[in-house]
């Protein structure tokens, strides 16, 4: 009976050896398994910090206007198509007249560093106040060897060929790539940095909500130089997680360079967006992509299905003007811009003004009012006027002669934004 109980718990101790040794070739398998999945991404990284200098000056001693400035951070494009393999893209802005910096990128993976030379894509020209030329806006695109499987979070910038540490101008640069926020379908880029002395705070709230109530699920915004009441409430927006403020701040406020880099504000946000939204608003903080045989952006979309292979949908430009009539209130002051100009222009002659909603996953490079690049096989769609329309909240000079009509179609959203309004501005 004894050697019975020997042999049973004998048996027992080499199941339980069994056992043991299976569960660790599971875990050792899972675990080798994961490791290859995070070496076959190009690059992952789980949270991104923005860095404290925003614009790195190659030429220090030039002055303001001479220098070329280069966004503090990078891009990962890891779609082939655009560059023909994967690339890291920077954003820098270049004397117009002057000859393209030495600039070479070092990327490493887990056996070898490389130094590699930039494409230079440019983008157009900006310019100051007083309309004369300053600088063009150019993407420095480094392609990866094709052999790569891994690049770091942060590349170095050099002016050398070799990438010798004398050569160092730009250490440790971050790369953006972000692959773990939650998928939306709908997001907002604000292309002109805010300016506290362009902007209303009543406006500002309204034109956020206004484009929640769309249907977009996330906006991004850049500060210029806002005012502490609007910081305030952007900052009550980033808490609920509906609005992203990226700290701008190129040159003095009153050096408007092509309103304050708007080309470099649109290609910052679009590779933030990439991989995130299905389609993005590129508009300004006066202008409102609405639907108008629909209410929502998703069931417009839903409604142009037809149309295959869409890139870019242009919407016509219109302006809205102030009128004698408002939606509710007698004292139209105490409304936003929004629902106090109910009239505008007719039939939109504009051909210049359009604003967009990019299909992020076919769009390579856009401009203020055009896709520049595209995937092949895609192509741009003129929305109909009956079907969407840009609402321009302004009234340029050569607009107030043309033919006007009266139109409410903001009514459908007054309730949900007035009330949003009410919580979100009663503290100021």
């Amino acid at each position: 009976m004894q050697q019975v109980s020997y042999s049973l718990k004998y048996y027992t101790l080499l199941l339980s050896l069994f056992s043991a040794a299976v569960v660790f070739i599971v875990i050792l398998y899972l675990s080798c398994k994961q490791e290859a999945v995070l070496v076959s991404l190009s690059l992952y990284k789980s949270k991104f910090k923005e860095e404290p200098t925003l614009w790195h000056r190659l030429n220090s001693n030039d002055t303001a206007e001479n220098d070329t400035l280069v966004w503090h951070i990078a891009h990962y494009e890891d779609r082939d198509f655009p560059y023909g393999g994967p690339a890291i893209v920077m954003m820098i802005f270049h004397y117009y007249n002057k000859t393209l910096p030495s600039l070479w990128l070092k990327t490493c993976n887990d056996e070898y560093c490389d130094c590699l030379p930039p494409q230079w894509v440019p983008h157009g020209k900006l310019v100051n106040k007083i309309r004369r030329e300053v600088k063009y806006f150019f993407n420095a695109v480094f392609v990866i060897q094709p052999n790569t499987t891994s690049v770091y979070d942060t590349v170095d910038a050099y002016n050398d060929s070799s990438c010798t540490d004398s050569g160092l101008i730009i250490e440790d640069m971050p790369v953006y790539y972000e692959t773990k926020e939650k998928k939306i379908e709908f997001a907002v880029c604000l292309y002109k940095a805010i300016i506290a002395k362009d902007t209303s705070l009543l406006d500002v709230a309204s034109w956020i909500e206004i484009n929640r109530a769309i249907g977009v699920e996330h906006i991004t915004m850049y500060d210029q130089d806002i005012g502490p009441d609007i910081m305030r409430l952007l900052k009550n927006y980033e808490k609920e997680g509906f609005v992203k403020l990226i700290g701008w701040k190129i040159y003095n406020p009153d050096f408007r360079i092509a309103y304050n880099g708007q080309l470099a504000t649109a290609n910052d946000c679009f590779y933030r967006y990439l991989r995130r939204a299905k389609y993005v608003l590129f508009i300004d903080l006066d202008e409102l992509i609405i639907p108008h045989s629909t209410t929502t952006l998703g069931d417009m979309i839903t409604s142009l299905s037809k149309f295959k292979n869409i890139s870019q949908y242009r919407f016509y430009n219109s302006f809205w003007h102030e009128s004698q009539i408002s939606l509710v209130y007698n004292d139209t002051k105490k409304l936003p811009i929004h629902f106090r100009r109910l009239e505008r222009t007719k039939n939109p002659p504009e051909t210049k003004r359009y604003k967009n909603i990019i299909r992020m996953e076919a769009a390579v490079r856009i401009g203020i009012h055009h896709v520049y690049h595209m995937k092949k096989g895609y192509k741009r769609y003129q929305v109909p006027e009956h079907i969407g329309l840009m609402h321009h909240y302004r009234t340029p000079d050569y607009a107030k002669d043309e033919k006007q009509l009266t139109e409410k179609i903001m009514s459908r959203y007054f309730n949900t934004v007035m009330k949003r309004l009410t919580q979100m501005t009663d503290s100021y």
